[in-house]
């Protein structure tokens, strides 16, 4: 297996204990109790970005920079430290304002421990991050896929003993997730600091280099995730809590363009990026992966719209299955942004960060806009449509703007006879399993057409 190959196996490995254990969280959950634990996890990516300093796009970059002589254990080091001081402060705030929190997002004070959870979940999961990017600077695949099966047998025997054992609900979903983040944070920084061998100290020059460059990074991540999630916290302000666990539950299935292709793939490309334009290779090598993106994420897109209702119905309680009308929209939301996402290095080769920040604020102003309009118009599903239009809006605009600041050699109509090739394709494969009754048939039918295309791909 090759290098991005295994990486991209870890990645998957590390987000699939949702779905190995959907039919545990949908038993033994509501589709409320999903909801919560969503608002949760939206707090936990909020205070990441505010106050997390996450610095790991930068070591990468400066690392492979020829214009700085910095070390990875200069970098990392700085890195660390000035995320970890960052969260720590967030924790407490966390902690002393956790009723305010949960009466804020809940209008109850009853979700207070799992606030604080949330808290914790801010300080590690940054951590085990770091941990992650160090193991792939260092090209150590072999290393990060047993700690990717670590964390998901370690995720899978907590899952099974907090929530149906001990019956904790949303706590013990939480509460697994950060027990489990922390073993594996203090395993991946022992390798870390002992392969480094260096001391606990801050290099003032890294820290400074690499606030310039993340700053941007931070405010645009910060704007995204208010694109990501305002729909939402709009659910739950403007309809209700049930309906979010609906909306979660299919967030996670469209997800699977993250899990599947999008994380792994960036996993290892956030890093090989920069050393490909550092060899000078060409900008077509950039053009041709990202075809190569399209057809991963089209094909992914493909199995999750196909396949979502019968895999909802066969692993889900009854309460759950009203969850696959919102996948489809939510799966072109997620598709047209990691196309947007690749093509943001451009304005970092120029180190024009700002504009990624410009293309956030201006899907911030789309969502916005929309979200009123399409939930008056469309009901429930609304929110998701506001979210795949300000997705599909916000590509085409960073398309027109990136070209004119570091060109990639993306011809655009390549890309949209490519989507359109897997779109109808994707309508076609979804009619014809429409017409099958039994969800097992259906089942045996995704199967074989994988078993064809995998058998496609590998000829």
């Amino acid at each position: 297996m090759g290098r991005s190959g295994a990486y991209g196996l870890s990645g998957m490995l590390a987000q699939l204990i949702g779905f190995i254990m959907l039919p545990i969280y949908t038993h033994h959950m509501t589709p409320q109790d999903y909801g919560v634990a969503s608002l949760i996890v939206f707090m936990v990516s909020l205070c990441e970005i505010v106050f997390g300093a996450r610095l790991g796009q930068a070591i990468p970059k400066y690392l492979h920079d020829k214009n700085y002589s910095y070390t990875l254990p200069q970098l990392y080091t700085t890195a660390v430290i000035a995320s970890t001081l960052l969260s720590l402060v967030a924790l407490l705030l966390v902690i002393l304002l956790r009723g305010n929190i949960s009466t804020l997002m809940f209008e109850t004070d009853i979700y207070g421990v799992a606030v604080v959870i949330g808290g914790f979940m801010i300080v590690f999961n940054g951590l085990e991050t770091y941990g992650l990017l160090f193991l792939r600077l260092k090209d150590n695949p072999s290393l990060y896929m047993k700690l990717a099966l670590l964390k998901l047998a370690l995720q899978l025997a907590l899952n099974i003993l907090l929530i149906v054992i001990l019956n904790f609900g949303v706590v013990g979903l939480l509460l697994s997730n950060l027990l489990a983040s922390i073993i594996l944070t203090f395993i991946l920084q022992y390798i870390a600091y002992k392969e480094m061998n260096s001391g606990v100290t801050v290099d003032r020059g890294a820290l400074r280099v690499m606030l310039k460059f993340c700053a941007p990074l931070w405010y645009t991540s910060l704007i995204g995730l208010y694109v990501g999630s305002i729909h939402m916290v709009f659910i739950s302000r403007q309809i209700n809590l049930e309906v979010l666990g609906l909306y979660a539950l299919a967030s996670r299935f469209s997800g699977l363009v993250m899990v599947l292709f999008w994380t792994p793939f960036f996993q290892y490309w956030q890093a090989e990026r920069f050393k490909i334009l550092g060899e000078n290779r060409g900008v077509e090598v950039f053009s041709h992966i990202f075809y190569f993106v399209i057809t991963g994420l089209a094909i992914i897109s493909l199995f999750i719209v196909v396949g979502a209702e019968t895999v909802i119905v066969l692993l889900t309680e009854k309460s759950f299955h009203d969850s696959v009308g919102f996948v489809p929209v939510l799966v072109i939301a997620n598709v047209f942004s990691c196309m947007t996402m690749y093509m943001n290095f451009s304005y970092m080769v120029q180190d024009k960060n700002y504009y990624i920040l410009n293309m956030t604020l201006f899907s911030a102003l789309v969502i916005t806009a929309s979200l009123f309009g399409f939930t008056w118009w469309l009901g429930d599903i609304g929110p998701a449509v506001a979210l795949a239009v300000t997705a599909l809006c916000t590509y085409l605009f960073n398309a027109f703007c990136s070209e004119r600041i570091f060109s990639l050699g993306i011809n655009q109509i390549k890309v949209a006879a490519l989507l359109l090739f897997y779109g109808l394709l994707t309508f076609l494969l979804y009619w014809l399993l429409e017409r099958i009754d039994q969800m097992y048939v259906r089942l045996v039918a995704l199967t074989l057409m994988g078993l064809i295309m995998a058998l496609v791909a590998w000829v």
